[in-house]
């Protein structure tokens, strides 16, 4: 069964908020009401694997092709543009009512031979990107829901890739020009730039920010990003430190990018043992509290669902295990620690403990999320009077104004002010002597 995410209606909330006045800003600020999407990545063998294909569609109400859509499978020779089995895989999915994200347009990794033999020279490379970005763009106008435009273009310090041919014609102008070919093709399907880690606060991301914004500040239309989110798990590598990574989401989306994590896995390093599943089924549950934290992330994709397919470059090549499914397609303890996060989301928060000293109310919370705080709706039963609050914190105090017996409305919040999942409710006694 797919996990249903739909938002809760806003006649409920105000109805639990009783009218305040905090309501109706953060109702302002409320998340879009209809579903996330989540999802994962698949290649041409789920059109020929029946009980792929039963996972596959059971999951995800969006896919990526894996490899399809890169350039050496769809221009092996320059001008002959071979849609054949990309036009497959995205029949295949809107046939089964799923979103498509377009992986990849610019990618230095997968490129034909003939790309790579060309000289180094700008104009040739500039012609090079419109033909393809024209040819693949206008082909598939109106069926993706976006493209990857540009992918990988810094390596982990947070330089330009100085492999990348696009690069050594063009420097760094190819990203913004790709990005506007992108547009002038297809105005209406979301634009994203991709890459891989580190995903905190580092050297790499602050230069892709600092990219971003500058393309922003021209006028160059950008969507969203991606964040791979390839994780491993291995005797020697530190947890990723997902308050940081949290902190990173946050700017870009304060640029008003919409978030995708897009080829999420977890590799365990061989041999594997319990205590690194254990690690791995915290980092997945991490990563989903990580996504339903930030109200910009819209999309979860996973790079494959089963580790009968999974994906082991040369860098992983002794690393097992990366999926939430085994190799005969049955859900690991993993997937079960996953669809737990969304399930814990769904539910009111947990109040830890709650004391009562003179008027003042004192709740103390078990935060799940990150980046969040509370809002907070105490209205008194019989008269009415109420007093409302936010705050940013897993400690709330909040003080009645009068003796009285109270109804106590608690909701996450993220950031922007949106609403998180939904409230608890709790009636609290004030009097003398508490």
């Amino acid at each position: 069964m797919k996990p249903d995410f739909s938002t809760e209606g806003l006649d409920r909330v105000r109805s639990l908020f009783f009218g305040s006045i905090l309501c109706i800003v953060l109702l302002c600020c409320s998340a879009e009401s209809g579903s996330l999407l989540i999802g994962t990545a698949i290649n041409r063998q789920v059109l020929t694997d029946t009980s792929y294909q039963r996972l596959v569609t059971g999951f995800s109400n969006i896919v990526t092709p894996a490899y399809d859509l890169k350039f050496k499978h769809i221009q092996k020779i320059r001008g002959v543009f071979d849609f054949t089995h990309a036009d497959k895989v995205v029949a295949y999915a809107r046939d089964n009512h799923m979103a498509i994200r377009g992986h990849t347009l610019i990618w230095h990794g997968a490129l034909p031979d003939w790309v790579v033999a060309l000289p180094v020279h700008a104009d040739t490379m500039r012609r090079v990107m419109f033909e393809h970005i024209e040819g693949v763009v206008s082909h598939y106008r109106g069926n993706v829901y976006c493209w990857d435009v540009v992918n990988e273009a810094f390596d982990t310090e947070g330089n330009l890739n100085v492999k990348n041919p696009y690069f050594r014609a063009m420097g760094k102008s190819y990203i913004e020009y790709a990005f506007r070919i992108a547009d002038q093709f297809d105005s209406e399907t979301k634009l994203f730039y991709n890459d891989y880690g580190p995903y905190g606060i580092t050297k790499k991301s602050d230069a892709v920010y600092a990219t971003i914004c500058e393309l922003l500040d021209k006028g160059v239309r950008i969507d969203g990003i991606g964040f791979q989110m390839h994780l491993r798990i291995d005797e020697n590598r530190e947890m990723e430190k997902f308050t940081d990574i949290a902190r990173n989401f946050k700017r870009f989306a304060m640029l008003g990018l919409e978030i995708h994590i897009t080829e999420a896995d977890v590799s365990i390093s061989k041999p594997v043992t319990p205590e690194k599943r254990k690690l791995q089924i915290r980092a997945y549950q991490e990563m989903m509290r990580l996504f339903l934290s930030i109200p910009a992330c819209k999309a979860f994709v996973t790079w494959g669902l089963t580790d009968k397919y999974a994906w082991f470059p040369e860098s992983r090549k002794n690393y097992a295990e990366p999926s939430l499914f085994d190799s005969l397609y049955k859900p690991k303890p993993v997937y079960d620690s996953v669809m737990s996060v969304i399930e814990q989301f769904k539910k009111p928060p947990v109040i830890e403990n709650m004391s009562i000293r003179g008027k003042q109310i004192a709740f103390i919370m078990r935060t799940l999320l990150y980046e969040s705080g509370y809002a907070i709706h105490m209205a008194e039963r019989e008269k009415g009077i109420s007093v409302s609050d936010v705050v940013w914190s897993d400690t709330i105090l909040i003080e009645a104004p009068r003796n009285g017996v109270y109804e106590v409305c608690i909701w996450p919040i993220a950031y922007t002010g949106s609403f998180l999942g939904v409230p608890v409710t709790y009636t609290v006694q004030v009097k003398e002597g508490n």
